[in-house]
């Protein structure tokens, strides 16, 4: 799936709607925000197109590269010549790299992330709010969902295979669905990594889960095509927020472009905390309450608090979110998972 393929994949088909975003922004106070924006270049046209939907802000971007690394040294560089009032990020793995910068310079920030990686250190910063897509967090509940509804059904088994890319299985979403799916009881049979031999051998793979005969196949990352080559197995399929919306997703985010999406949320929540006096802006910041394209968007401990949907046949229903005392989740953690670098779509 290509990374620009990702601004529809998390869509409904509907337009994200500024509806509330844009009140909320012209409310804000006369005096400019002075706003240091750090994103990978490849998205942050579309970011940034949402964040200067507040007209009280005074942007400033600056690139921040593949890595967290690079997004910290950045920043670190940035902030040692200018000075701002709030720094705003798009990227997975910024709020742990930038939290001693950030604390150093007392600077607020609003991290934005996919949620494809599972945080190493949650612990909180006075300094950082965290508006999270929840990738990873949906993947999880969809598993959960997905073993108990293989568990009603008795005549198939309670059995699934994971099929994704190489790409995608250096990342957080098909260990957080297998965890899902077998802290309910479920039994991930394998992950199928469709490319792993340099290029996609669908033919491979179809014989691979003829063989192993699941109950349900999940993928992550599909576009419709890939979709189509994979129904072809007739077995029941669910689907991550990457991959096309005619199959069964659970997500906590929906919109034609979630780049758009989250820097319409981060002007909201600077629009509404804006109003308070320089002294109060933090804690305003921290008890943010906005309406976006999402719904209500409350932020309590740092994160903002909405729930999982799940999709299926047009239909939407909430599901029960991970506890960050989850005993699999703690295990998790301390497993070595994930081995890239790189922030998650770049």
């Amino acid at each position: 799936m290509k990374r620009r393929d990702f601004l529809q994949a998390l869509g409904l088909g509907a337009a994200i709607p500024a509806l509330g975003i844009a009140a909320q922004a012209a409310q804000a106070a006369s005096h400019k925000l002075r706003v240091l924006a750090l994103a990978p270049k490849v998205f942050s046209s579309q970011f940034l197109r949402g964040l200067t939907q507040n007209s009280n802000l005074e942007i400033t971007f600056i690139d921040a590269g593949s890595t967290t690394t690079s997004a910290a040294r950045a920043a670190a560089q940035t902030l040692e010549r200018q000075h701002f009032d709030v720094l705003v990020s798009l990227g997975d793995g910024y709020s742990e790299v930038l939290r001693p910068i950030l604390e150093q310079h007392a600077l607020p920030a609003i991290c934005n992330e996919f949620g494809a990686k599972i945080a190493q250190r949650p612990e909180i910063s006075a300094f950082i709010l965290t508006n999270s897509l929840k990738l990873w967090q949906a993947e999880w509940a969809l598993g959960v969902h997905s073993a108990q509804q293989r568990k009603a059904n008795i005549g198939r088994g309670n059995t699934a295979v994971i099929v994704c890319s190489l790409r995608e299985a250096g990342y957080d979403l098909p260990f957080a669905f297998q965890s899902g799916f077998e802290s309910a009881g479920g039994t991930i049979l394998k992950t199928i990594v469709t490319d792993i031999s340099g290029k996609t051998d669908w033919n491979a793979t179809l014989e691979q889960i003829q063989a192993l005969k699941p109950a349900q196949l999940h993928v992550i990352a599909f576009n419709a095509s890939n979709l189509e080559v994979i129904r072809a197995t007739r077995i029941p399929i669910s689907a991550s927020a990457l991959t096309d919306m005619s199959a069964t997703t659970a997500f906590s985010s929906f919109g034609t472009d979630a780049m758009l999406l989250l820097g319409q949320e981060s002007a909201a929540i600077l629009a509404q905390a804006s109003q308070a006096n320089a002294l109060d802006f933090l804690k305003a910041l921290r008890n943010a309450k906005i309406q976006s394209a999402r719904g209500t968007l409350e932020f309590s401990r740092n994160q903002n608090q909405n729930g999982i949907q799940l999709q299926k046949s047009g239909v939407r229903r909430n599901l029960e979110n991970v506890s960050e005392m989850h005993p699999r989740l703690s295990a998790l953690r301390q497993e070595t998972r994930s081995g890239f670098t790189n922030t998650y779509m770049v």
